[in-house]
């Protein structure tokens, strides 16, 4: 529906644009995080039977947010840089929208595969009550938008009420799941905490204001801490 709303409320471009950064964030994040959901779901009612579903829930968290957290951080700092370089300079407003996108989409990615919750909890009416807040959220952000005529306003009111509702459905999952509060801080701060150390090349060129010339190198550094933290996540999983 959003494309649509915006082409038709908007300009094609807008709507293209809009496209393209949705998918090119959302289709690494839907694909992982379908394969966690799956596994999560897999021993989510056992666990709940054995009185460890929060434990479960937290540790799903953790490593959810520990793997989405750092390249959402990198295309806030370098989206248009990234989305020029990669498809073309006409296709950097793209980028400047997968910077607005970028904490929703993470937000989705670590909420999302743990949305089985309420059928665990046998709390469905909850999930659609936090369905139908979105849609009217992001109905009125476009439809406010549009009232103003301001392609980039709609889009940023859109991500950002996303955001918060999918906010609000991750303290909810991690509140009725019995989830340690102290756990869930460590996570987040563990995660933002690598995010900051893996992008810190990112950090260095953007303080110093020369997302010029530096900035490919900034990024070939990201890339390759990125692929060691990613290597070591991957073994500890499959020990």
């Amino acid at each position: 529906m959003p494309p649509l709303l915006f082409a038709a409320l908007f300009d094609p471009v807008v709507a293209g644009m809009y496209s393209l950064a949705n998918r090119v964030l959302s289709m690494p994040m839907l694909v992982l995080g379908k394969s966690v959901a799956n596994v999560f779901l897999s021993g989510a009612a056992q666990a709940w039977r054995e009185g460890r579903f929060g434990m479960r829930v937290a540790e799903v968290h953790g490593r959810l947010a520990q793997i989405g957290m750092p390249p959402a951080l990198t295309l806030a700092l370098a989206g248009p840089q990234l989305f020029a370089w990669v498809f073309g300079a006409e296709w950097r407003d793209a980028g400047v929208i997968a910077q607005w996108l970028s904490p929703w989409l993470y937000l989705v990615f670590v909420t999302s595969p743990l949305s089985a919750a309420f059928d665990v909890l046998g709390r469905q009416a909850a999930g659609l009550s936090f369905q139908l807040l979105l849609l009217g959220v992001r109905a009125s952000a476009i439809a406010f938008g549009a009232w103003r005529g301001d392609a980039t306003l709609a889009i940023v009111l859109f991500a950002m009420g996303s955001g918060v509702c999918w906010s609000v459905q991750l303290l909810w999952i991690l509140r009725e799941s019995g989830s340690y509060g102290r756990a869930i801080r460590i996570a987040v701060a563990t995660a933002l905490g690598w995010s900051l150390l893996l992008n810190s090349p990112l950090i260095a060129v953007f303080f110093r204001r020369d997302m010029g010339a530096s900035w490919p190198h900034a990024v070939a550094g990201v890339a390759a801490l990125a692929a060691v933290r990613y290597g070591v996540l991957i073994r500890s999983a499959l020990r």
